[in-house]
């Protein structure tokens, strides 16, 4: 049996889960400041016609049984959710080959240690992307420099006569450009 089964039981077993306080009423007693009552499940508190201070009753009328459900509820999945992460912290240090029997400074400097090296892969990552980023400008300008080669000797070759021999050198060179682009597995 928890530590909080009774208080539930005893919650749960009010007819009325939400309580509420009323706006203060004046006491019977004169000379006496404004007094508080909860209303709750017997209806209107009276303790001997004097109630309660305006905290006091705020305090009472707060702790509802509505209120102490939720709260052991909550406490309950924390509790749930806390052993769920002792037995993942086991099963990483187990798998990790750490003793789980000692104080967990080894897991936490391997934790650390698992951090610096992601971290610095991260680094290498970003710099072999900048790298590529460079590499497909490079290549794209070299390819729309290739293709204006392409259509400059193209230009040459209609506009100069076969035995000229600058339409030799234009139709060597445009060979070797498409030689060179189809090597190189044109993209």
């Amino acid at each position: 049996m928890s530590q909080y089964d009774e208080l539930k039981r005893l919650a749960e077993a009010q007819p009325v889960k939400e309580w509420s306080r009323d706006g203060g009423r004046q006491p019977s007693m004169p000379g006496r400041e404004l007094m508080f009552y909860v209303e709750g499940p017997e209806g209107v508190s009276d303790y001997e016609d004097w109630g309660f201070t305006r905290s006091a009753a705020s305090y009472i009328a707060a702790a509802d049984p509505a209120a102490i459900l939720a709260l052991i509820a909550e406490n309950e999945r924390n509790q749930r959710m806390v052993l769920s992460a002792c037995m993942s912290m086991g099963a990483i240090g187990e798998s990790l080959g750490l003793d789980m029997d000692s104080d967990g400074d080894e897991m936490l400097g391997m934790v650390a240690e698992l951090k610096a090296e992601r971290d610095q892969l991260r680094a290498e990552i970003a710099g072999l992307r900048t790298g590529y980023e460079a590499y497909e400008r490079v290549n794209a300008e070299l390819k729309a420099e290739n293709e204006a080669l392409v259509s400059a000797l193209n230009e040459i070759l209609q506009v100069t006569p076969m035995g000229v021999e600058a339409f030799g050198i234009a139709a060597l060179v445009l060979g070797e450009l498409s030689a060179a682009a189809m090597g190189k597995g044109e993209q």
